[in-house]
């Protein structure tokens, strides 16, 4: 167990840079996502709660592995800009598939920021669910 705890730990210290060309963030809102908002791609349901408690975020699919992406679906991804938006996000949702290089973070609807970042670096700390550290913006190794 110490071994897979050890190992883990020492995979997430650097994880690999995404392909991502811009970070925005979301409502779950038919206007925002499509007829189902509360309903998320890996089958997840959306609630207030979970929206206001969680860090859930959608990407676009050729992040994905079933387009030849590194992300599954529950995967951690890490935001490193310098914002309260900063830190881990998991991957609960896709974008439609003519939306490349993109990671959508999802806000709940009483957060009214408007906000489309460029060349924001994103990480793939990978399915490990011990040992990931969270890097103070700015301070991604």
């Amino acid at each position: 167990m110490m071994a897979i705890f050890l190992c883990a730990m020492l995979a997430c210290q650097r994880p690999p840079e995404l392909p991502v060309r811009v970070v925005t963030v979301y409502h779950a809102v038919p206007e925002q996502t499509d007829a189902t908002p509360t309903a998320t791609a890996d089958g997840s349901r959306l609630t207030p709660a979970i929206i206001h408690n969680r860090r859930y975020c959608a990407v676009s699919q050729d992040l994905l592995w079933f387009r030849g992406g590194p992300l599954h679906y529950g995967d951690s991804v890490l935001v490193d800009i310098d914002s309260e938006l900063a830190g881990l996000w998991i991957v609960h949702d896709t974008m439609h598939e003519n939306v490349t290089g993109y990671v959508d973070l999802l806000v709940p609807q009483d957060v009214t920021v408007c906000w489309v970042a460029e060349g924001v670096k994103v990480r793939h700390p990978g399915r490990c669910r011990q040992g990931v550290k969270v890097y103070a913006p700015g301070a991604v190794p």
